[in-house]
């Protein structure tokens, strides 16, 4: 995954890569913690376009796992997606402050830096390949989850659970009449 900056012509480079799950230690670690399985390579697409020393690539990378629901517990399959955009530059420049100004770090620049004649995506499609991964696993938006009572899968079904309305707490103020 490595991009040959001299190599770029004008009108942009684009390819894509496809690498196995297990050449990324984070999804690797995230793998053998039970987090998910991964049926498929990470395939990332991308276009990268050089303007003097900075190459700007942009692209996608996506992949299908299994995962268990958030509400429902089930298992299910997705393909998870994420769009990027990334700027590498062989110089990051020195930010420039005064008095009571507080100096961008790289990071903060969105610039990253890279030195010799090539450009290493590897941790950049790591990252995006991370940031692909919702923060709750949903087998579908509308999940309904599990009783709180019995655990019933509600999605098979209503459970014969008596069902409460309203937060316990409040149930003292159910008979309240208000005088006036």
């Amino acid at each position: 995954m490595k991009i040959h900056v001299e190599r770029i012509p004008a009108s942009g480079l684009e390819a894509t890569f496809e690498v196995p799950y297990t050449e990324f230690e984070v999804l690797r670690e995230m793998a053998q913690a039970g987090d998910c399985v991964f049926l498929s390579p990470v395939v990332t697409s991308f276009k990268a376009i050089r303007v003097r020393d900075v190459v700007e690539v942009k692209g996608r990378v996506h992949f299908s796992v299994r995962l268990n629901c958030s509400r429902c517990l089930n298992e299910f399959e997705t393909v998870l997606k994420n769009d990027f955009a990334v700027a590498f530059v062989r110089e990051i420049p020195e930010p420039q402050t005064t008095a009571g100004e507080i100096a961008l770090k790289d990071e903060d620049m969105g610039l990253i830096a890279f030195f010799g004649d090539q450009i290493d995506l590897h941790e950049s499609v790591q990252e995006q390949a991370v940031m692909a991964f919702p923060i709750q696993f949903l087998c579908r938006p509308d999940c309904r989850g599990l009783c709180p009572k019995c655990g019933a899968d509600l999605n098979q079904g209503d459970c014969t659970c008596e069902k409460s309305t309203g937060h316990p707490a409040f149930s003292v103020l159910k008979n309240f009449k208000s005088v006036q």
